[in-house]
């Protein structure tokens, strides 16, 4: 439902789902994706400050995993960035978004399209610190890798899953 921007009715079944994780331990990777995914979409509902939260306790639990290169992480990661940003720590934002780029980078590479995601991202705290033309360039690269992406995508779908795809 998340995924299909219906969150109002993602919600309850990620509130339910979470105790249920917790049962395998608390501080499962589970639990953390479940958290994750709760925070994305307590954001999409605009509770920002416990969609805050959620994120927190996920990348809490990432951290005590001990797989620092965990695409998951990563993910966790980049929702804990975007609502630091929201919240004005830009500095916190850009060291978190650095951290996931690093674990897609070491990954997955710079092509895979979860990197300009992060990497857009990233962008956004540079001009805050100081520094406008690396926030240009890495907003330009973030849109070539996903622009080579769908390229990529679309000349192998046909026309009516390219326009879906596309569209998303």
């Amino acid at each position: 439902y998340r995924e299909q921007r219906r969150p109002a009715e993602a919600l309850p079944l990620l509130e339910r789902a979470l105790p249920i994780r917790r049962r395998i331990g608390a501080e499962h990777r589970d639990v953390a994706r479940t958290l994750e995914a709760l925070s994305a979409t307590l954001q999409q509902l605009g509770q920002n400050a416990r969609a805050y939260e959620q994120a927190r306790n996920a990348v809490l639990i990432w951290e005590q995993q001990h797989e620092p290169y965990a695409p998951d992480f990563s993910t966790a990661l980049t929702q804990f960035a975007r609502l630091e940003l929201r919240r004005g720590a830009v500095v916190d934002a850009r060291r978190y978004f650095e951290r996931a780029l690093a674990i897609r980078e070491k990954v997955f590479g710079r092509a895979h399209p979860s990197f300009p995601d992060a990497q857009a991202g990233l962008a956004l705290t540079e001009p805050a610190s100081g520094d406008p033309r690396s926030a240009l360039d890495d907003a330009a690269s973030a849109e070539d890798i996903s622009r080579n992406h769908l390229r990529l995508t679309l000349a192998h779908l046909p026309e009516r899953q390219s326009l879906s795809y596309a569209a998303n």
